[in-house]
Parts: structure tokens; C-alpha cells; sequence
């Protein structure tokens, strides 16, 4: 098939509708052989082509080339297939072992190993002539910014990953079935950054706070992030989001709404006197919501000023006790807040 080639065992019945059942193996499957070049070519193709219009997206977002699955009705069919390389644009799946079934219109697909991404996975996924498709996942040690860089077109998350997701959606084009998501999941990274900001140093900068600073070159580098989330019509939902870095806690809560890929998003950072990014004792430390907001493309962070200051003036104790345990372990903090005076001037700065 192709540059492919498959050996195995199968039997075809042609009583009634067509039906195949086997055992296949391949070294090498290239999907890209069945991708659209271009949108030119993408729209020329035809309807029937579900395959070829499913993943032709556009470089600015997701893609509405119609997707017909009508096709699954075709042919019924039970086969084991493995496969040790699978090619799709520049992604690469490797020693895959799968159980797939086709019965009258209605696939199901039962993966349980693949290598992906330096890590490996299991996962099943279904998919139906009336557009209809599922996904359920588990992976262990995926390397997380590869894998969004390609299935979701975001740069600014690294580290190692384990993640469990269930979402369902349908639709006649990539960006409908994108649009219409529900499910949920939890994920957890160990030993990554967020690019695009150092939060560490923008909570203990006054200057920074107060003027704003360019911080698309900088990172956050932590030892640990995680939190569940819920999906409902392509928008994902976190309120528990938790970072562990040194000198460094963070919360978090907000949107990620996937058909317009847009982040709406607010951190609440804590600075700690420990030098851990795990099982330090966590004392109170100063807090400074920043707000993450923007196209996947165009993060923007900045500070949420309004809700420190509202904050500072509720607890002013608070603040003097949060200064005094980062003092000595923040350089910035030490050399900005000082004294009862400095948190007046920052506060000022708020104003």
C-alpha cells in the first residue's frame, strides 16, 4: 500500500455487505500520503475523502473542510493491527499494537501501547457514520510541549507528563467537532516551564508590578503542575490548578476556550521562604494575581493590580507578615519591600 507494506492473515466475505477479518503487521505507515497538500487541494478533494479532510487544518486554527464518515458504513470489519512506525505530519508513533472493529457504521478502536513523545500511552476511540467521535486516554511520561505543538498549535508548556482524559464530540468539520468537546480529565507535569514569563520575578519586582515589563523571552521553570479540568462545548474549564517551584507556589483558575483558541486564565502566585519545589514548608508569602490572557499565539500576562491592592488593603497584616518570611530568601523583595513605607509606596503604585 503505498511505501507500505503489511503482512498477515486475512479473510474477505463479498455475502452481503463486505466483510474483512485478520491479523496485520507493517514496519512503516505514512499518513501523510493521504493528506491534503494545500487548501486548494483539501477543497478539490471529495466528500467521501473523510480521511484526507479530517486533519486539513489551516495554519491560523482549526480547519472546515467538510468530513464525511458515511464511509464507515461500507464494510464491516475485525482487525488486529500493529504497526512499528506511524507517520502523521511530523509526528511519530511508534510500536503500536491495536484492535480495531468496524460493524455497521460504527468503528471502535482499542490501543492499548503506543510510544509517543518519549513516553507511552493506551487509549480507545470510537467514531460513528453520523460524525460522532470519542476518545479515552491514559499516557505516562509524555513530553508535553511536542505533543500541544502539534495537536494544538501551543508552544509555551514543557516537562514530563502523565494525563488521563474522556472527551466526545461531533461534527462535519475539524473546527465543528472542536467546538463541540465535553468531557474531563486530569493532568500532572513534572519538571517543566511555562514560557513567556518568569513569575517569580514579576511578583518580586515592584518596578515591574507597577510599569510592566516585556516577558516573552523569559520563563517559569517548575518541579511540579497539575490540576482536573472539564470540557463543555470545546471549552475547558480548571479551577484547581497547583505549581510547586523554588521560592514559588502558584493557584490558578480559568478558560481555555479550543475553538477559538483563547486562554482565560488568572494565577495566583505565592513567594515562599523555602528553596523547594516540593515538601518545603509553605509560610505565608506575597501574593500578586496575574492575569493570563490572549490567542494561543499571543499570550499576554500582566499583573492583576486591582485585585493585590483590594487584597493588601483587606489583610495590610498579611502583606507585612507575607515581606517579612520572603525577605531573605527573595533578593528582589528584600531590595523593593523593606518597611511598612514600601508596601505603602507599592501600594500607591496600585492605585
Amino acid at each position: 500500500l503505498d511505501d507500505s507494506v503489511f503482512s498477515g492473515n486475512l479473510k474477505i466475505g463479498f455475502s452481503g455487505k463486505p466483510s474483512i477479518d485478520g491479523k496485520l503487521a507493517t514496519a512503516k505507515l505514512d499518513l501523510n500520503n493521504y493528506l491534503p497538500k494545500t487548501d486548494k487541494q483539501a477543497e478539490n478533494l471529495s466528500g467521501s475523502s473523510f480521511i484526507s479532510n479530517a486533519f486539513a487544518a489551516t495554519p491560523s486554527g482549526w480547519s472546515n473542510n467538510k468530513i464525511d464518515f458515511t464511509g464507515l458504513r461500507l464494510v464491516n470489519l475485525n482487525l488486529a493491527l500493529s504497526i512499528e512506525n506511524l507517520l502523521y505530519q511530523a509526528t511519530n508513533l511508534s510500536n503500536i499494537s491495536s484492535n480495531i472493529k468496524l460493524t455497521e457504521g460504527n468503528l471502535s478502536v482499542d490501543v492499548p501501547h503506543v510510544e509517543l513523545y518519549s513516553g507511552t500511552a493506551k487509549l480507545t476511540a470510537t467514531a460513528s457514520a453520523n460524525n460522532a467521535i470519542s476518545l479515552n486516554i491514559g499516557a505516562d511520561n509524555v513530553q508535553i510541549e511536542p505533543l500541544l505543538k502539534d495537536f494544538a498549535k501551543f508552544d509555551r508548556l514543557a516537562g514530563i507528563t502523565q494525563i488521563n482524559a474522556s472527551v466526545s464530540g461531533k461534527g462535519d468539520s475539524e473546527r465543528a467537532i472542536i467546538s463541540s468537546l465535553g468531557g474531563n480529565g486530569k493532568i500532572l507535569i513534572n519538571d517543566g516551564a511555562i514560557r513567556g514569563i518568569d513569575i517569580a520575578k514579576l511578583v518580586s519586582n515592584a518596578k515591574s508590578i507597577v510599569t510592566g515589563t516585556d516577558t516573552s523571552s523569559e520563563k517559569t521553570n517548575f518541579s511540579e503542575l497539575g490540576g482536573t479540568y472539564t470540557i463543555s462545548q470545546g471549552i475547558v474549564k480548571n479551577n484547581d490548578l497547583a505549581l510547586k517551584a523554588p521560592l514559588l507556589r502558584v493557584k490558578g483558575e480559568g478558560t481555555v476556550d479550543l475553538p477559538n483558541r483563547y486562554v482565560n486564565y488568572r494565577l495566583l502566585p505565592n513567594l515562599v521562604a523555602t528553596l523547594k519545589g516540593q515538601g518545603g514548608e509553605d509560610k505565608a508569602g506575597l501574593e500578586i494575581p496575574i492575569l493570563v490572557e490572549g490567542n494561543f499565539d499571543k499570550l499576554k500576562f500582566s499583573p492583576d493590580l486591582k485585585g493585590a491592592a483590594q487584597n493588601a488593603i483587606k489583610d495590610p497584616e498579611k502583606v507585612k507578615e507575607a515581606v517579612k518570611n520572603v525577605k531573605e530568601t527573595v533578593k528582589g523583595v528584600k531590595g523593593a519591600i523593606k518597611d511598612p513605607e514600601g508596601i505603602k509606596n507599592l501600594l500607591n503604585g496600585f492605585r
